[in-house]
C-alpha cells in the first residue's frame, strides 16, 4: 500500500513538474515576442514622428492656401444668390406698382423669360 501511494505521489509530482515546465516555456516565448515587438515599435516610432510632422506641414499649407480661396468663393456665391433674390423681389414689387392692365403682360413676359431660360439650360 505504501508502495502504491509512493508511486501515486511521484506521478502527481512529475505531472506538476511537466506542467510548470510547459508554462515556463510559454512565458519565455511570450516574453521574447514582446521584446521583439517593442524593438519594432521603437524603430517605427522615429519614422512615424517624421511622417506625422510631414502631414502636419501639409495640412498647415492647405489651411494657409486652400481654405481662404474656398471661403472667398463661398462668399462670392453667397453675394450672387443674395443679388438674385433682391433682383426678384424688386421685379415683383415693380410689377405690383404697374397698372392692372399692364401687370398681366409683365407677368407673362417674366414667366416666358424663366421658362425660356430653363429650356436653354437643358
Amino acid at each position: 500500500m505504501i508502495n502504491s501511494m509512493f508511486f501515486l505521489t511521484l506521478t502527481v509530482f512529475i505531472a506538476q513538474i511537466i506542467i510548470v515546465a510547459a508554462l515556463l516555456n510559454l512565458i519565455i516565448k511570450t516574453d521574447k515576442k514582446v521584446l521583439a515587438l517593442t524593438r519594432d515599435v521603437d524603430k517605427k516610432r522615429v519614422k512615424l514622428k517624421w511622417r506625422l510632422r510631414a502631414i502636419l506641414e501639409i495640412t498647415e499649407g492647405v489651411n494657409e492656401v486652400v481654405l481662404p480661396n474656398i471661403i472667398k468663393k463661398m462668399n462670392a456665391k453667397r453675394q450672387n444668390v443674395a443679388l438674385k433674390i433682391l433682383k426678384e423681389i424688386l421685379q415683383s414689387s415693380a410689377i405690383l406698382l404697374v397698372k392692372k392692365r399692364h401687370r398681366k403682360t409683365l407677368l407673362g413676359l417674366k414667366a416666358g423669360y424663366f421658362f425660356g431660360k430653363g429650356l436653354l439650360k437643358i
